[in-house]
């Protein structure tokens, strides 16, 4: 089944991609992807496959390969990319991702409208907060944007937080424009940190996001070696059309880690193969705007060669290349549509 992924730049170095099925529907449990681990049940496969695929578009803007592992509950990003992760109801899962050194960790979260009745005010809201909750000409949504900004805070402090921090240890007051500042005890955070927290309305959906940044060099995330890269791509063009050639090289060292006990070829490197083979057919440096439609039918391993055949046309404001990806035998590995834009001297997420 087709998915879509939509690419939100809130500011620059900070992406929030959100991907939904096509088709407006779940994903049909009794269809498991051939990249998805055994262990993932078919009542959460929907979630897993969405939430993933816009890891992987986050990954591909942001030009960052490795997988995202699990620590317990809490996804673990490859090095150079701060993320988090979150889905609801099998039919729609984002990603929020950054690559700005400030920031030290993000968390986002994603809740259908009124999704909580105002009777549960007094397990998520302090007394404060109650009051322009209850203010509001909407108090049910409203609640529903406050408990999906302390989901969201939850899991960008929860790796740093002294201890696990509950509804009603901080407290958010408006800042206008549906952000909010926060504040929290004295002991819960390190000294040196900023928190602030946005929520947006998305179609039917509130979506939060929380962003801990610092001024502090030390408490700033590791400066890592630059990102892994995939191997060179080769491209031939003809009219509209092109073609390209990807080899999965053994020793490159983007394959390792755990997915789990299995190494494939991540998918933000097909999306990144689209993008740089597109890239040598027009003759210009490009960024991904939107993913109308992604299926991720198969799978790469080392020593197999990825084949790509796209077309590309002009739209008004962007182009829009369509791509099918197979490996050496011909058998489907992917099949893609993207709209990508001229990219400038900004960073991947501005």
């Amino acid at each position: 089944m087709d998915i879509r992924v939509r690419c939100l730049r809130l500011e620059p170095g900070l992406v929030l991609t959100m991907a939904a099925p096509a088709t407006g529907t779940t994903l049909p449990p009794h269809v498991r992807p051939p990249w998805v681990p055994e262990e993932v049940t078919p009542s959460r496969q929907s979630d897993f496959v969405l939430s993933r695929t816009a890891v992987m578009a986050a990954q591909a803007i942001f030009e960052v390969g490795g997988l995202v592992v699990a620590d317990g509950r809490r996804p673990v990003f490859p090095p150079g990319l701060r993320g988090s992760i979150s889905h609801s109801q099998g039919r729609i899962g984002v990603c929020l991702g950054t690559d700005r050194p400030e920031v030290v960790a993000v968390g986002v979260d994603i809740e259908r409208h009124v999704r909580l009745s105002i009777e549960g005010l007094r397990y998520v809201a302090t007394p404060a907060e109650r009051d322009w909750v209850l203010a509001d000409k909407c108090p049910g949504r409203t609640l529903t944007g406050l408990f999906a900004a302390k989901e969201a805070i939850y899991k960008s402090v929860s790796a740093l937080a002294s201890r696990p921090p509950g509804f009603l240890d901080v407290e958010l007051r408006p800042a206008g424009d549906r952000t909010y500042r926060v504040t929290w005890p004295a002991d819960l955070l390190p000294a040196g940190l900023t928190l602030d927290a946005t929520v947006t309305c998305v179609d039917d959906y509130v979506v939060a996001h929380a962003v801990v940044r610092t001024d502090r060099a030390e408490l700033m995330p590791h400066r890592y070696p630059p990102p892994a890269k995939p191997s060179g791509i080769s491209v031939s063009s003809t009219g509209d059309a092109f073609r390209a050639r990807r080899a999965v090289l053994a020793d490159d060292r983007y394959l390792g880690g755990r997915y789990p006990g299995r190494r494939i070829y991540p998918g933000a490197f097909v999306l990144d193969s689209v993008l740089r083979s597109a890239e040598a057919h027009l003759g210009k440096p490009l960024r991904i705007e939107d993913i109308p439609a992604i299926a991720l039918t198969g799978i790469l391993g080392p020593g197999d060669t990825l084949y790509l055949d796209a077309e590309c046309a002009d739209l008004p404001d962007s182009f829009q290349v369509r791509a099918a990806c197979t490996d050496q035998s011909g058998a489907a590995v992917a099949t893609l549509t993207v709209h990508f834009k001229p990219s400038g001297p900004a960073e991947p997420g501005a």
